[in-house]
């Protein structure tokens, strides 16, 4: 998978927070130094929780097809995959609405968690889809002082930011982003499902494109690429 870098357009995607829209073994990611080993794994058909009012989204609010990506933001593949998912939402401005839930991996990533809830913070101020976006771009240098700066340059209060965190007053979002991302077979990150179930094909744009074209109920995608140390 390529990191595919978005240029600036006419056509932009519709970011604006709509939070409160009416309502077997996926790819996991794990480290042993810089290199992971590949097996591959079989297609499970499995399906996520829908969509409610505490849901991020973006896209158009109107669509039939809803994409779901639950997502990890020290996770190197869901920065790799952001630019990917734009694409797609731009391939499909008038068809496609995109929510992002929180699965974050504490045992590899100990600043997926607290990025989580910083991304939560802003949403109660507004700015979830600009701290999403700012915190996927910083991905590989998260740290308290770079999560804090993010914060500033969105005009958030530092002081309230670590009350918040401190005092966990959005870890219960990401707690129930996680068990739902459990409760539909999510293993990993990034996992995405289509209109409720799970999609097993390349996080690509050409992948998550031809799979949207499709009819919907169709399954989707092709056997699962699993890393493990």
């Amino acid at each position: 998978m390529t990191n595919h870098r978005m240029p600036a357009s006419a056509d932009r995607v519709d970011t604006s927070p709509r939070d409160s829209f009416p309502a077997g073994d996926r790819p996991s990611w794990t480290h042993a130094g810089d290199r992971a080993q590949v097996h591959v794994a079989e297609s499970r058909r499995v399906a996520v929780p829908p969509l409610s009012s505490v849901d991020h989204v973006r896209g158009d609010p109107q669509a039939q097809r809803v994409l779901i990506e639950y997502g990890d933001y020290q996770c190197p593949y869901c920065a790799l995959a952001e630019p990917v998912v734009v694409e797609v939402l731009r391939r499909h401005n008038r068809g496609l609405l995109q929510a992002f839930r929180h699965f974050p991996l504490e045992a590899i990533h100990p600043m997926a968690k607290p990025a989580a809830e910083t991304a939560e913070f802003a949403g109660a101020h507004g700015d979830f889809w600009s701290m999403h976006g700012a915190l996927m771009a910083h991905s590989s240098t998260l740290s308290l002082p770079v999560i804090f700066n993010l914060s500033a340059l969105l005009g958030l209060s530092a002081a309230r930011l670590r009350d918040a965190l401190s005092g966990g007053a959005c870890a219960a979002k990401v707690r129930r982003d996680f068990a739902m991302g459990l409760q539909g077979g999510v293993r990993g990150t990034p996992t995405f499902f289509i209109d409720g179930e799970l999609y097993e094909g390349p996080v690509t744009a050409d992948g998550l494109n031809a799979a949207l074209d499709r009819p919907a109920g169709l399954v989707i995608g092709s056997p699962t690429i699993t890393i493990r140390t």
